[in-house]
């Protein structure tokens, strides 16, 4: 494997200058596996894409999976274009040959995926797993348990990292009655910094933290995955957006929280709160807090200016 760098700058990404790294093998930029065709993982596969890297998204969803593989996805907001992404529902052919694997599902659906990536791994005795999962949620902590655990693979094999929150604001949209002819994404928010750590980090020649420091900005490392699973923001931010807009909800009309409800006014006001948190645990003098609103980090502008 070598690695190919230059730097390249994509318009309507709020100025930021992206380091490109390809990962390139017999002359092929390399592979990212998303497993997730949800708003955050087609997201991703847009932003590696745009990167130049070849994502390939995986879903059980059928309506999805036609979406996918029908046109190319239209893109709106911080990054824009029409963009043709591969998909499969047959797990095997997306992990085959991935350099990194992106874990985009709901938390709830954490184990069963991990446990389906261990048994792939079983199968494929002389591939490193480099995983990464968008949230965390303590995520890398049980991807850890199932796939070093006793029943699990070689801890030498395996690269297993979380973020605190979701590097994206999105919404993949598409008609479901024509899918493949109607598939697109509005592009909110694209974060510049993330924080990242390690339940294990085998990868001797970090491809991982390159990987990373490719697609964001700034990448901020801690030394274990209490501090990135305790720092998720989803209480901070989600509580306020929700109770702000409960008549809305209640009423039942169409109401997307991180696009409709997040604005540059509500991002004040979720650090205001996140702020009184901080001074009470100062004030107590023995209580440990963690920085969430770090995690804001890009989405106010990003999302308000689109």
């Amino acid at each position: 494997m070598t690695i190919e760098a230059s730097a390249v700058r994509f318009p309507r990404t709020a100025d930021l200058c992206f380091l490109k790294i390809h990962f390139v093998v017999g002359g092929v930029m390399g592979k990212i596996a998303i497993l997730s065709a949800g708003n955050t993982g087609i997201a991703a596969a847009l932003h590696v894409s745009s990167l130049g890297y070849n994502p390939m998204v995986y879903t059980r969803n059928a309506a999805k999976l036609a979406a996918l593989q029908g046109s190319a996805i239209s893109s709106t907001g911080v990054i824009d274009g029409l963009w043709k992404i591969h998909a499969s529902d047959n797990l095997a052919e997306v992990l085959d040959g991935a350099d990194f694997i992106i874990i985009c599902t709901w938390a709830n659906n954490h184990n069963d995926v991990f446990k389906n990536v261990r048994d792939w791994a079983k199968n494929n005795p002389g591939s490193a797993i480099r995983l990464i999962v968008f949230n965390g949620n303590w995520g890398a902590y049980e991807a850890f348990q199932i796939l070093a655990g006793e029943d699990g693979i070689q801890k030498e094999r395996l690269t297993i990292a979380e973020s605190t929150g979701m590097p994206y604001v999105s919404k993949f949209m598409f008609d479901n009655e024509k899918p493949e002819q109607s598939a697109s994404l509005l592009f909110t928010g694209l974060k510049s910094s993330i924080e990242i750590a390690y339940a294990i980090n085998s990868d001797a020649h970090e491809g991982t933290n390159r990987f990373l420091s490719s697609a964001y900005s700034n990448v901020l490392n801690y030394d274990m995955v209490f501090a990135t699973s305790l720092m998720a923001p989803n209480p901070i931010i989600h509580a306020p957006l929700c109770l702000l807009n409960m008549t809305r909800i209640e009423s039942g009309s169409e109401y997307y929280m991180l696009s409709d409800g997040f604005t540059e006014r509500t991002e004040q006001l979720v650090r205001h709160i996140d702020g009184e948190r901080h001074n009470l645990a100062n004030a107590l003098k023995k209580a440990r807090t963690y920085p969430s609103r770090r995690n804001l980090t890009g989405f106010g502008e990003a999302i308000t200016s689109h």
